[in-house]
């Protein structure tokens, strides 16, 4: 209740004479739903991130990254390799 509101617990009274049961049910289920597609955003991100990573290919924008996260291991042999191309990638 306190994430949903955005309150401390000392305010959940306030809350519970303010609002009906189904405003504060309404409340919850929307920030719920709310962070659910930002956690869905970033395994997106992540998957297009390490598919650029791990493929060979050159990908020509969103659609050839999501095409080709089915073949994230592709192109390397060993965990070796893949630690080195990971290495390689986040060194600047």
């Amino acid at each position: 209740m306190c994430w949903g509101f955005g309150v401390v617990e000392s305010d959940l009274e306030d809350i519970y004479w303010t609002y009906a049961r189904r405003e504060i049910e309404t409340k919850l289920q929307l920030k719920l739903g709310e962070q659910s597609a930002v956690l869905m955003c970033h395994h997106a991100s992540l998957v297009l991130t390490v598919n650029a990573l791990f493929s060979d290919k050159k990908a020509e924008g969103p659609q050839s990254a999501m095409a080709g996260a089915k073949n994230l291991g592709e192109g390397h042999t060993s965990v070796e390799d893949a630690v080195a191309a990971i290495n390689r990638a986040l060194s600047f």
